[in-house]
């Protein structure tokens, strides 16, 4: 019964542990995810995503929303595992999902947030280049 209400966190746990393995990489993994949810199959807004990555502010901006996203699961897969050690089964069954679907939309919200403010991150650095 145990494995049965935490079987999911296997699956949140890798994906947060490929998240923070693609740290290691030149292009983290949700640099590719976004991408795909900002330009789609259109080749002129993948351009102009794939783009960006020249601008400091941005790749440091992927590196960070990566490292979070891989964190906020391990962190999640845990505490699935330690409900599910606490609570009783019939609780782990409805809390569990509630859980996961709060993350993903917590984490897209955001992200969502977070990469909108990295343009005017990104002119406060050329500004203060300017002033310096």
């Amino acid at each position: 019964m145990f494995f049965a209400l935490i079987k999911e966190s296997f699956l949140t746990a890798t994906f947060g542990l490929i998240c923070l393995g693609s740290l290691l990489a030149e292009r983290q993994l949700m640099f590719y995810i976004n991408r795909q949810f900002v330009g789609g199959d259109d080749p002129a807004r993948i351009a102009w995503w794939n783009g960006l990555w020249q601008y400091p502010s941005f790749s440091a901006a992927q590196r960070f929303v990566t490292m979070v996203w891989g964190l906020a699961y391990l962190i999640e897969a845990l505490l699935r595992v330690g409900l599910a050690w606490l609570l009783p089964p019939a609780a782990v069954v409805v809390i569990s999902p509630v859980m996961a679907f709060g993350v993903l939309l917590g984490l897209i919200g955001w992200t969502r947030r977070y990469m909108l403010a990295v343009p005017e991150r990104r002119l406060r650095e050329e500004q203060g280049r300017l002033v310096g």
